[in-house]
């Protein structure tokens, strides 16, 4: 397995190269809010999107002390093959109630994949990488960009348009 992936915003201004994918938990989400990607600020976590053109890069925990990122596959670059490479097969799937279409998907693998999530988090945690992010100041643990808050309007709003 490749221990590097490239990433990249819609319009290519912001380009990178994810390295250490190893280990990781590849999971399929189909929870409202991701599918909302209800602009950066609800329910504990944090939505990075690219500034330029709005691309959707993860998902954080508010805070730094707890060392994930869960990647939207809209910024990694190459196709579902080359993805499977970089991270492995997919070993969870949640929120199935919110799949959109008639044919909804099953749940899987949640038991495993959170005790693997946790365990990565704490490693990090023990190790002190988790002070190593992209997303947040390591000094003082503020996220690197002010975070923008949805009204519960605004959140109703991008919810609803996924329907």
């Amino acid at each position: 397995m490749p221990n590097s992936h490239k990433i990249q915003c819609a319009c290519g201004h912001i380009r990178g190269l994810l390295t250490s994918t190893t280990p990781s938990n590849r999971c399929v989400c189909y929870c409202e809010d991701r599918q909302a990607f209800a602009q950066h600020f609800d329910a504990g976590m944090l939505r990075w999107y690219a500034a330029c053109c709005n691309t959707p890069i993860g998902n954080t925990p508010l805070t730094p002390r707890v060392s994930f990122v869960g990647l939207i596959h809209s910024c990694l670059v190459g196709d579902a093959p080359s993805r499977q490479a970089s991270f492995g097969p997919v070993t969870m799937v949640m929120g199935v109630k919110s799949a959109l279409g008639n044919d909804k998907p099953r749940s899987a693998g949640l038991v495993s994949g959170i005790a693997k999530t946790m365990a990565m988090i704490i490693k990090a945690r023990l190790s002190g990488a988790y002070r190593r992010s992209p997303f947040f100041n390591p000094d003082t643990g503020a996220p690197v960009v002010k975070p923008m808050v949805l009204t519960a309007a605004e959140l109703a709003a991008a919810k609803s348009a996924t329907r």
